[in-house]
């Protein structure tokens, strides 16, 4: 990012920020208000001061009503004098208090936390009627208490899979890295914790997620309905939002599992102003792999460790500091070398990926319906590899680093809630670095020159609340693009395929040069309208746009692959999307139900040559074709909050599809009609249910079903050199055999209750109860057993990753 490109940026950003306030602060006289009418303003917290969001107001003897945002805030308009305020929240106890209210000036709400929750195991934190009457289309807002309460692989609770029980989401198999939404490709996923993206969701090659459960507190899921305030993927996006460090004294979270381990730490530092958390993990499950029979699999090696921190700072009663960070790292071992990509013979490889980011944010609250936020975040993804065998011995490394500035201004008023931001963000990628590590080895050094770029947006959102029946959510962002150098750009013969024999010529731009950019505005909409008090209808519409994009034509993406700026022959990726849902609530709230219809359009969608190997590729747009992506589909969901048995039912019914126009001949048989996505599965189901037998024993169980996703088989073979090459012609018609899966657990809290100040519970669980060998992937071996070669029979194989039933304990403390 330039100097010169900031020294735009940065006025701009103050120009912007100075109408907006100018605007708020004259729209708080409330001129359209009766003269006996006052905006009611305030903040409810938990009695450790963590901000509740999504809790219930009511005023008493009114219709007045209302849900705290994610900050804990609340506004509505009351008439003025004394009133009696009703608030509840899930898992706390509902709290009553008088108040009078003459002014707009703000009230602290504190609510204590239930001891009993047999009557409050529920899946979200919102307004009991929030599925109904908020704007909210295609978005799921779940707790982490929600996801803990789902049986998990080896006593680890998992955000990720949490999230895979939800309507529209898959993946393409167990222990595959990320998650698929509506018919997009892993990367399409925005997912950011305290504003720092995360690029690698997955510990142990996608058998856990990076999260620490104890450091969550809760997460927002758009897989449609997105507001403009976010940008820059197609598919969905994750906003992963951390805890507030505990005010009022020093408290101790721990777990102690078979494959991971930990801790948490959180309190005050100064006072009750400046607070503190940290929240470690480690694991080392090498032990595990020695049981196997198989020789190649237990001389694997595994382990992971991540450490994630926030500190918050009250500089005063209007403004506040945090500060978050994040590391991880992951080392995964084993023998041979069927990950790197390389045509090598190698005994063992090992690979290593690291995560790392910060972002510091600093809010000032100019009123209780006015407020403004910078927030500057960085992140960086490093992954390697390295074969240690003299012949080959080699290191690759390659990364992504991400730098970030925004600013907005927020309004809360009583018919509007307005957004207004700009941002500038920095992309430096390092596409790929593979350097001999001793003089014998027989790998030739490749280096791939480096990519940057600059992105700024302007984005403006109004939540407008038309009237009790309709609502609409308004955005609109503009984004412009620049892929910059320095760099190179090869040129090719015109109307010819790309590839090293029609390349002609090259250009070479210098430092801070622009090679290619785009631009174009984005804009969103929700609406709901409500036919009752328990039945509404919504529509939701949006265009996003996608500069970045992973460069991978596996089916799991793997730590190695590489990432790619959009350019003159990349092109940036344009999704369009419509959704269309009816959502109900019955028996007093305590069941709702929602059906979803959605279509989608994207342009320049990418797929890959056959056999294209994209790892150390210097030119990859002689391996990418771009064509159109089209995905359909409906999504029910029904889910009961209250009572001894909760949960979910989720189905969801999709497809997506791509269509190439390749210019090479070889790529004739899927070229010029649509075929399904190596991600496509038609059909999942998820069931998920927790019994609370008791207060000190509780019963959890999942279920998921999906079909088999798409794959390749050879239609025939030659025999070459005294080789068998097998012949692929239709890509992604077969389909491998269905996924499903029964997992259970059980919670053991000895003394819910108990006054003691070391607390703690025990779960045991089981993966895969009837220990189903799910296939991940088919493959053929041609068996040598006749010398006449037309004897010799292929045969397929399945590859199952989990295949057999896996139990496991785990303790949880706090103190």
């Amino acid at each position: 990012m330039t100097t010169s490109y900031l020294c735009k940026v940065i006025p701009f950003t103050a120009f912007c920020l100075l109408c907006l306030c100018t605007q708020s602060a004259w729209a708080q006289d409330h001129p359209l208000l009766r003269p006996d009418t006052v905006i009611f303003n305030g903040v409810v917290k938990s009695n450790t001061e963590q901000a509740l969001a999504g809790a219930t107001i009511t005023v008493e003897g009114t219709n007045s009503g209302t849900a705290t945002d994610a900050n804990g805030f609340f506004r509505l308009a009351v008439p003025a004098g004394k009133h009696r305020i009703e608030i509840s929240y899930i898992g706390f106890e509902t709290g009553y208090f008088s108040v009078e209210i003459y002014s707009d000036a703000g009230h602290v709400f504190h609510l204590e936390e239930k001891a009993n929750l047999l009557e409050t195991i529920e899946v979200s934190e919102q307004g009991i009627d929030h599925n109904v009457s908020s704007t909210d289309i295609s978005v799921s807002k779940l707790s982490v208490q929600s996801i803990k309460s789902l049986p998990s692989l080896l006593g680890e609770a998992d955000i990720v899979r949490g999230l895979q029980t939800l309507p529209g989401v898959t993946t393409v198999g167990e222990g595959a890295s990320g998650f698929n939404v509506r018919g997009g490709s892993i990367d399409q996923n925005w997912v950011l914790m305290e504003d720092i993206p995360i690029f690698n969701t997955s510990h142990l090659l996608g058998l856990f997620s990076v999260f620490h459960p104890d450091a969550v507190k809760d997460l927002v899921f758009y897989r449609g309905g997105i507001p403009a305030n976010y940008g820059g993927r197609g598919a969905s996006v994750l906003d992963v939002r951390l805890k507030d460090p505990a005010r009022d004294r020093w408290q101790f979270k721990g777990g102690i599992g078979l494959v991971s381990n930990r801790f948490t730490a959180e309190g005050p530092v100064a006072g009750n102003k400046l607070t503190l958390m940290a929240a470690a993990r480690a694991s080392f499950p090498d032990y595990l792999f020695k049981v196997l029979s198989e020789p190649r699999l237990r001389s694997t090696n595994a382990n992971y460790y991540d450490l994630t921190t926030r500190m918050k700072w009250q500089a005063s009663e209007h403004d506040q500091v945090s500060l978050t960070a994040y590391f991880s790292q992951d080392a995964f071992k084993m023998a041979g070398d069927s990950l790197t990509g390389l045509e090598v013979n190698a005994s063992s490889t090992l690979f290593q990926w690291f995560s790392e980011g910060v972002s510091l944010k600093w809010s000032h609250f100019f009123t209780p319906q006015v407020s403004s936020s910078i927030v500057g975040a960085m992140s960086r993804y490093r992954p390697t590899f390295s074969i240690p065998d003299d012949a080959y011995a080699a290191t690759f490394r390659s990364g992504i680093t991400y730098k970030a500035l925004k600013a907005e201004t927020s309004y809360y008023g009583r018919k509007h809630e307005s957004a207004l931001g700009i941002s500038a963000t920095g992309y430096n990628i390092r596409p790929g670095d593979l350097q001999p590590d001793s003089e014998l080895s027989a790998v030739n050094p490749v280096n791939l020159a480096d990519e940057q770029s600059l992105e700024a947006a302007i984005y403006a959102n109004d939540l407008w609340k038309v009237s009790e029946r309709l609502s609409l959510m308004l955005g609109l962002r503009f984004v412009w693009f620049a892929n910059l150098g320095p760099g190179r750009v090869f040129s090719y013969q015109e109307g010819a395929p790309r590839d090293d024999m029609t390349r002609i010529d090259t250009t070479n731009y210098s430092s801070g040069n622009v090679i290619a950019d785009f631009s174009g505005l984005e804009p969103r909409l929700a609406l709901r309208y409500s036919l009752n008090k328990n039945n509404s209808i919504k529509m939701g519409a949006q265009r996003m746009r996608q500069y970045v994009q992973l460069v991978s034509n596996t089916s799991a993406a793997l730590p190695t692959d590489r990432w790619k700026l959009s350019d003159e022959y990349l092109l940036p990726q344009t999704t369009d999307q419509v959704s269309l849902g009816y959502f109900t609530n019955l028996k007093n709230n305590t069941i709702e139900a929602s059906l979803e219809f959605f279509y989608k359009r994207q342009e320049n969608l990418p797929d890959y040559r056959s056999g294209a190997n994209l790892l150390l590729l210097e030119a990859p747009e002689t391996a990418i074709l771009q064509g159109k992506g089209r995905a359909y589909g409906a999504e029910f969901q029904i889910r009961k909050t209250q009572g001894r048995i909760t949960g979910w039912v989720s189905y969801t019914f999709s497809s997506s599809e791509i269509l190439i126009e390749s210019p090479y001949p070889e790529d004739e048989a899927f070229s010029g009609a649509y075929y399904p996505t190596n991600y496509n599965r038609p059909h999942v189901l998820n069931v998920a249910a927790t019994y609370k037998q008791s207060e000190k024993i509780t019963y959890s169980a999942n279920f998921t079903y999906s079909s088999g996703r798409p794959a390749t088989y050879p239609t025939d073979k030659y025999y070459i050199g005294g080789v068998y090459v097998p012949n692929f012609v239709d890509r992604n018609r077969n389909v491998i055999p269905d996924y499903h899966r029964l997992d259970l657990s059980m919670t053991i809290d000895p003394n819910p209750n108990s006054t003691k100040k070391v607390k703690g519970r025990w779960q045991i669980s089981i993966y895969n109860v009837y220990a189903r060998k799910n296939p991940f992937s088919i493959f053929f071996k041609t068996r040598n057993t006749s010398p006449i070669r037309a004897n010799n029979r292929v045969e397929s194989y399945r590859l199952s990753v989990l295949g057999t039933i896996i139990p496991a304990i785990s303790y949880e403390f706090t103190f």
